[in-house]
């Protein structure tokens, strides 16, 4: 995938997030996961822009800002608490992962580790 296609996965899970604002109860649950899954695929591919402003806004809708997470969070006893922070924190962090990934991967494949004869000398 090239870098103008992981642009646009990434900006339409930021505009899916943005819709998912307006969206009661399965913005949180369904069409925020969808936005998070289509930055964390742009993530892979190596858009940074878009991949962080979309966990970032993401974030702060779900941990302050969404009524649903803290009804999901004050109703639930026991077990089932620690798997909702659980996914929360796994859905956040994923695209972050996509994005260390991608730079490790970047790195690796850059033309300054390969050791083929480029022909002419590099300049600094």
């Amino acid at each position: 995938m090239n870098k103008q296609a992981a642009l646009g996965i990434s900006i339409a899970g930021f505009v899916v997030l943005i819709l998912s604002v307006f969206i009661p109860l399965y913005g949180l649950t369904y069409i925020g996961g969808i936005a998070l899954v289509l930055v964390t695929v742009g993530a892979f591919f190596g858009e940074r822009v878009f991949s962080v402003l979309t966990v970032v806004v993401s974030a702060v809708k779900v941990w302050f800002l969404s009524p649903t997470f803290k009804l999901m969070t004050s109703v639930n006893e026991g077990g089932d608490l620690a798997l909702v922070y659980t996914i929360a924190i796994a859905a956040h962090a994923a695209p972050v992962i996509g994005l260390i990934i991608a730079h490790q991967r970047a790195q690796s494949v850059s033309p300054e580790n390969t050791n083929q004869p480029t022909g002419m000398p590099r300049g600094k």
